[in-house]
C-alpha cells in the first residue's frame, strides 16, 4: 500500500463509491450509450431526447440496494414513453433479482396512483462491474403446474462492464472514463501514467472529477500524491480546488493534513516534471538531439533547484557536462 494512502471511514468510502456512481450516469446520454452497447434493439426504440428522473418514494425501504439506482422516464420514437430502471452492483448479490422486481412493483403501483392506463413499459438494466461471475435468474418463482408459466418474471439485462467490446464506447470519452474507472484493479498500485489516462476523459467535467477523484482515492491503491499528479499532468483546470474540494468533503478529521501534504508533495513533483522536460528539450537544442542516457536520468531524478540551476548554466556551457556538474 502506498505510504501516502489514506483511509476513509466505511461510511465516507461508501459515499465516494455511491457519489460517483449517481453522477456518472445521471449525465445526459451516458445510460442511453451504454443500452446501445449491451441492448442495441432496446436502444433503438428509444428517442433522442434528454431522460427525466423520477422520485423513489414509492420503493420499499427493505428493496432499497447498498448501492446506487437509477429509474428514469425515457421517451420512445413511436411517442409513447417508458421507465428505464437501471441497477448498480459492485459485487454479486443474490437479492438483485428480488429487488429488481421490487421496483418495477412499485413503478406499476405509482403509474397506477397517478392516473396510468396500460400498465408501464419498463426497461431494467443492472451494471456490474465486479470480478466475480454475476448470472441473474430469469424467474421468481417456480410454477405449480409443470410446463406452464412461471408467477413472477425477473429479466433485466446485464451489462458486466468487464465483457463490454473494444470498440463498444466508440464516440462517447466520458462514459469510457467513467467505465476505466470503475474497472481500476483495486488490489494492483495505480500508477500516476495510468490514472492520468483515466481522469482525461472527465476534463470536461469537473463536478464528476470531484467525485471520480474521491472514489479513486477512497477505493483504490493509489496514494493521494500520485492522484494530485495525475491531475497535474493532463493539466485540469482547478485542480487545487478539486483536490481541496476532496480533502474536505470526503476524509475524516485528522488525514486531512496527510492529505494536503501528499498535495504538496504531488504539486512539486508535477512542477520537477515539466522543468526537466523543458530543460531536456533546451539541452538537445544545444548538444544534439539525442541525449545519452545517463544526462536523461540525471535530469528526470534532479530537484527543481538544480533543474534551476542547470537551466541558466546551458545557456553559455560549452559541454552537456559542465551544465550537469555539480
Amino acid at each position: 500500500m502506498p505510504p501516502d494512502k489514506l483511509q476513509p471511514s466505511p461510511e465516507k468510502l461508501h459515499r465516494a463509491h455511491d457519489a460517483f456512481v449517481k453522477k456518472a450516469f445521471s449525465r445526459n446520454g451516458l445510460l442511453l450509450a451504454l443500452l446501445r452497447a449491451v441492448a442495441p434493439e432496446t436502444a433503438a426504440v428509444l428517442a433522442e431526447q434528454p431522460f427525466r428522473a423520477v422520485e423513489k418514494a414509492f420503493i420499499d425501504r427493505h428493496l432499497k440496494s447498498t448501492e446506487a439506482d437509477f429509474i428514469r422516464v425515457v421517451k420512445l420514437k413511436n411517442g409513447g414513453s417508458a421507465y428505464l430502471l437501471a441497477e448498480h452492483k459492485s459485487t454479486p448479490d443474490p437479492r438483485t433479482h428480488r429487488q429488481i422486481a421490487g421496483y418495477c412493483l412499485g413503478l406499476c403501483n405509482m403509474h397506477q396512483e397517478r392516473g396510468g392506463g396500460e400498465p408501464p413499459t419498463i426497461i431494467p438494466l443492472v451494471i456490474y462491474h465486479g470480478e466475480e461471475p454475476f448470472a441473474l435468474p430469469e424467474d421468481l418463482a417456480k410454477p405449480a403446474v409443470p410446463g406452464a408459466a412461471a408467477p413472477l418474471s425477473c429479466r433485466p439485462i446485464l451489462c458486466n462492464l468487464r465483457e463490454l467490446p473494444p470498440d463498444a464506447l466508440r464516440g462517447h470519452p466520458l462514459l469510457q472514463a467513467v467505465v476505466d474507472l470503475l474497472l481500476l484493479d483495486r488490489e494492483k498500485e495505480v500508477s500516476r501514467e495510468e490514472l492520468a489516462a483515466v481522469l482525461a476523459g472527465f476534463e470536461s467535467d469537473e463536478e464528476l472529477l470531484v467525485a471520480g477523484m474521491s472514489y479513486i482515492i477512497a477505493r483504490c491503491n493509489v496514494s493521494s500524491s500520485v492522484a494530485h499528479a495525475a491531475m497535474l499532468d493532463v493539466k485540469l483546470r482547478g485542480g487545487n480546488d478539486v483536490v481541496g474540494v476532496i480533502a474536505q468533503e470526503y476524509f475524516d478529521n485528522g488525514v486531512e493534513e496527510g492529505f494536503k501534504q501528499g498535495v504538496a508533495e504531488g504539486e512539486a513533483n508535477g512542477i520537477a516534471k515539466g522543468k526537466a522536460e523543458g530543460l531536456i528539450r533546451q539541452l538537445g537544442h544545444r548538444f544534439g538531439r539525442d541525449l545519452p542516457d545517463w544526462a536523461l536520468a540525471r535530469v528526470k531524478g534532479a530537484s527543481v533547484e538544480a533543474l534551476d540551476a542547470w537551466a541558466v548554466r546551458v545557456l553559455n556551457a560549452q559541454s552537456l557536462e559542465a551544465v550537469l556538474r555539480d
